[in-house]
């Protein structure tokens, strides 16, 4: 017999009490064993079917514990907690209307249970329902005006409404409470830079960095707010800074290659674009960037390798078929360039860009009559902007 069983006994209410104590230190299997010796003497001790629910929540064994708090609500229709451990519940399993159906009714029973409000709120965000969401969230604050978690969520559904500066607040209320979440000095920042608030943005991100020196998203963040601001060069050294602590990151390298292209570094934007290519193998986006690179170097055989494999999936970019057919037109392989120019034609017809180097192919080819109709349609098409 252990400590926790010698010192509560062992009647259905002393099996309880012990089994809370064992869940409250993350015993959860201790915990199942008494819960099930209590529902063995009592099979209605409508207390160990909730907590032993509960246990079987925090191991996510979710079916398991549904089976538990229905017989709870089956023996206690108002039971407000086993309501929202459901609803719990069924949002893990991802039966989100079965979740909100759980939470609604923990509400109507008990309108002043914020936890409700609260769990019903998230549901509804994640079901893409913001106001009504809002709404919950509101709720909740009413009831506990303390609660930093509730500022934070009703600053997440006003920022998915876009509702930015009233988010703003909401994120500086929860900061308010807890000064040390540096994931929310990166949240308030990335708001602050949505609404073109550069240099509040740039001091959210500073005040994440003093909490965490590697936070590589923080970082990241910064950078890209003064790339925005028009600071390449100390978003350059931020870009830097994240890749240091996470070199990994493949979104960053590609955030590197653009600031070295506005830097005129082209080159090396492409070693970036290929090491986040290598990171990244699927991002068709890199492709693209890598061609456009390549293009801008003038060097027309490694631009249309990417070009190439980048229409293979995007074949409705009518600029990349553009810009594919001039480098084919560079290379001198002009059937090629002018099927090209036919597609991108066949995407806009009033490309005059595409009109005109389509004009030129032919022109090449010592086809006037057919160049001079494209540089026709070439003029036909600007007139109309």
């Amino acid at each position: 017999m252990g400590i926790l069983d010698a010192f509560f006994g062992s009647s259905p209410e002393a099996l309880i009490g012990q089994g809370r104590a064992y869940a409250g230190k993350g015993a959860y299997e201790d915990a199942l064993r008494c819960f099930d010796e209590a529902l063995g003497l009592d099979p209605k001790a409508t207390a160990a079917w909730y907590e032993k629910g509960c246990a079987l929540t925090d191991l996510d064994r979710h079916r398991e514990a549904l089976q538990c708090l229905y017989t709870v609500v089956r023996n206690d229709p108002k039971h407000t907690g086993a309501w929202n451990r459901m609803g719990l519940a069924h949002r893990e399993l991802g039966s989100r209307e079965d979740a909100l159906q759980c939470f609604e009714k923990a509400a109507r029973i008990a309108p002043e249970d914020a936890d409700a409000w609260n769990n019903m709120g998230l549901v509804l965000m994640e079901m893409g329902r913001n106001d009504d969401a809002l709404r919950c969230f509101k709720k909740d604050l009413a009831i506990t005006p303390g609660s930093a978690a509730s500022w934070y969520r009703k600053a997440d559904a006003l920022r998915a409404l876009g509702r930015y500066e009233d988010a703003i607040e909401c994120y500086s209320s929860y900061l308010d409470l807890c000064p040390k979440d540096g994931s929310a000095w990166v949240r308030l920042g990335c708001t602050l830079r949505t609404v073109h608030r550069y240099a509040e943005a740039v001091s959210c991100f500073d005040r994440a960095i003093r909490i965490d020196r590697g936070n590589a998203g923080a970082w990241n963040d910064r950078g890209v707010t003064l790339k925005k601001a028009g600071d390449t060069r100390q978003a350059l050294r931020s870009f830097d800074r994240s890749l240091k602590a996470d070199p990994e990151n493949a979104v960053v390298w590609a955030n590197k290659a653009l600031v070295l292209h506005d830097l005129g570094r082209a080159e090396e934007a492409a070693d970036c674009y290929l090491h986040a290519l290598g990171l990244d193998p699927e991002n068709v986006d890199l492709l693209y960037r890598l061609g456009t690179t390549y293009d801008g170097l003038g060097q027309w055989s490694e631009a249309l390798a990417y070009y190439t494999r980048y229409l293979k999936v995007r074949s409705g970019n009518g600029y990349a078929w553009l810009r594919t057919g001039i480098a084919f037109q560079q290379e001198g392989d002009h059937a090629m360039a002018l099927r090209c120019f036919k597609r991108a034609l066949s995407i806009d017809g009033n490309d005059a860009d595409a009109w005109h180097h389509r004009g030129l192919t032919h022109q090449s080819l010592g086809e006037e009559a057919k160049a001079e109709a494209c540089f026709r349609k070439a003029r036909e098409a600007m007139l109309k902007y």
